[in-house]
């Protein structure tokens, strides 16, 4: 997906915006490829700018599409009449009398904005509006959601200036009256009495009818192809569904060059599922990239914007996404789904942990700071009369989808479209009426299994682990380094950096005298939490990425805000 920002003006815009969109949109592009030309619309009062734009954009007048539809390419998605769609898009639409920002129903492609007496600005780049508005205000709410979760938290961004636009929600400006108006479907977890055998000819239906609707040039697609259920049940109903049209459809996997002999592995299980098919599939390295560590971690940064800690999947410096593009691969199809857990929870705590949502409060190490409140939005609280179960399946829509996963898919949106069938509207709706038994993936699992071949499913994963990567002593002096800064302290307390250093420095020197001892003590030294239960301490290693995440994300917005010359 390429990344926009949009500009509504009260007032006629300036004869420079159309320079100052382009120049964005310059510094948006990855350092690592030549970017297609950016697409710059300034008409009047409206204005737009679009980095690295692919040819699936949809526009009309001063309407704009990104991303792709599931619903008849002829229906008038410019208008406001035509309600919220269904699909993995970011829409704006500009009409006399208004202008609306709408999401996609598991909001997979995030949008931000922003509202004065003079502009109202809505982009897929928090970066981009610091940009335009020349200015940044860090908002220290988001620290303790990054120390505990990794991630920005359910509602927040980098700036305290900017909101989100919720999940299969539209934000409607008043041009006149210049006020907005937020529209938003709810999400509800309402079991429908049914049979399982009328739940699951339901499922299969949505699922069918969701592929079917698919208008991609299958040539210029990928579909990342791993060892588990969620993509090997794309490809089957495409080879079931739509035979004739994937001919073209190529596969890929990735991982370490080593885990491709791995027989438990993804890599490994991918080979011999597309095999099966008669489809290509490619396996890409992300060994670490032999750039300097820290170009590789900055890049990270500035193509993802901080919004997620995932840096393991990335070493490769994005090798792959730059391979990908200069391939001319348009796009990939990607399996995220919205099917419920199958852990049992018995506590709130848990229903939290499984999904991302833990907070400071519930680490030994995290508490006893001075960091900001940190609160939950009540949409993201347990309902009255609602089970652990369906709060726990329902936390999966409302804050790992579009928060965990669409801040995975935008690290890879500069390079490339991402499209998430299994999100569908029609999928995600019948999955908010199964039961808790049919929930827990088991009828998607058992629906998978019907049309696919008896080959096992991967056991471990091919990518580098954070362990891996965070036990490296270039990458621990890297960040350790950066805590003496004065940035850091001015962001941190003194005896907070002081002991996070500390701790992250015990840690490596811990394990090596551990070495020897079973997997067993290892797990406990590490303090990696069993599935059942939450650890009670934040590894030292990660507490670590996480403040040095925070520190280098105030930075690259401050300067942002400068036009790239610089903190002031």
């Amino acid at each position: 997906m390429s990344k926009i920002i949009y500009i509504c003006s009260k007032n006629k815009l300036a004869i420079s915006t159309k320079e100052k969109l382009n120049r964005i949109c310059k510094s948006l592009e990855p350092d690592n490829i030549s970017c297609r030309q950016s697409k710059i619309l300034v008409n009047s009062n409206i204005a737009y700018g679009v980095m690295n734009p692919e040819n699936s954009i949809l526009t009309h007048n001063n309407s704009i599409l990104i991303g792709q539809l599931f619903e008849n390419k002829d229906k008038e998605w410019e208008r406001s009449s035509s309600g919220l769609l269904d699909g993995s898009f970011a829409l704006f639409r500009d009409e006399k009398n208004q202008f609306e920002i709408v999401s996609d129903p598991t909001g997979s492609k995030t949008i931000w904005y922003y509202k004065d007496e003079e502009y109202f600005i809505s982009s897929t780049s928090q970066r981009a509006i610091v940009m335009f508005l020349e200015s940044f205000e860090f908002d220290r709410r988001v620290i303790p959601w990054m120390l505990s979760t990794g991630t920005l938290g359910p509602t927040l961004s980098w700036d305290k200036r900017l909101k989100k636009v919720a999940v299969d929600s539209s934000i409607i400006l008043d041009k006149k009256k210049w006020i907005i108006l937020e529209k938003s479907n709810p999400i509800e977890f309402k079991v429908s009495k049914k049979s399982d055998k009328e739940h699951e000819e339901l499922l299969k239906e949505s699922l069918t009818t969701t592929i079917k609707s698919l208008n991609l040039d299958f040539s210029k697609w990928r579909l990342p192809l791993s060892g588990g259920y969620d993509s090997r049940g794309i490809l089957s109903l495409l080879y079931n569904n739509r035979k004739k049209d994937i001919k073209d459809l190529k596969t890929i996997t990735w991982g370490l060059e080593s885990s491709q002999y791995d027989k438990r592995g993804n890599a490994y299980i991918a080979k011999r599922v597309a095999d099966y098919f008669n489809i290509s599939n490619k396996y890409y390295y992300t060994d670490v990239s032999k750039e300097p560590i820290e170009k590789v971690i900055n890049r990270f940064f500035l193509l993802g914007e901080g919004r997620i800690e995932n840096l393991n999947g990335y070493m490769d410096g994005f090798f792959l996404w730059k391979k990908l593009y200069e391939d001319g691969v348009e796009g990939i199809i990607r399996g995220d789904e919205g099917f419920g857990w199958n852990r049992r929870v018995s506590s709130a705590l848990q229903v939290r942990y499984i999904n991302g949502c833990s907070l400071c409060s519930d680490f030994s190490n995290l508490k006893g700071y001075e960091f900001e409140t940190q609160e939950l939005p009540k949409r993201v609280l347990q309902k009255e009369g609602e089970s652990l179960e369906v709060w726990r399946d329902r936390l999966v829509h409302e804050y790992r989808l579009p928060i965990f996963s669409a801040a995975l898919s935008d690290l890879k949106s500069s390079y490339v479209d991402i499209v998430n069938p299994i999100l569908s509207k029609k999928i995600v709706h019948q999955i908010r009426e199964l039961p808790d038994n049919l929930r827990n993936r088991s009828l998607f699992e058992k629906i998978v299994d019907s049309i696919s071949p008896k080959i096992d499913f991967a056991t471990k994963n091919s990518t580098a682990s954070f362990e891996k990567i965070f036990s490296q002593k270039n990458i621990l002096n890297l960040m350790i380094e950066e805590l003496t800064s004065k940035r850091a302290q001015k962001i941190f307390s003194k005896s907070f950096l002081e002991e996070v250093s500390k701790k992250a420095k015990e840690k490596k020197i811990y394990k090596i005298r551990l070495k020897k001892l079973k997997k067993k003590c290892i797990r406990v030294a590490t303090n990696k939490g069993s599935k059942k239960n939450p650890p009670t301490t934040l590894d030292a290693h990660r507490l670590l990425f996480r403040v040095y995440l925070i520190i280098r994300m105030d930075a690259i917005l401050t300067q942002d805000s400068n036009g790239g010359d610089g903190d002031k």
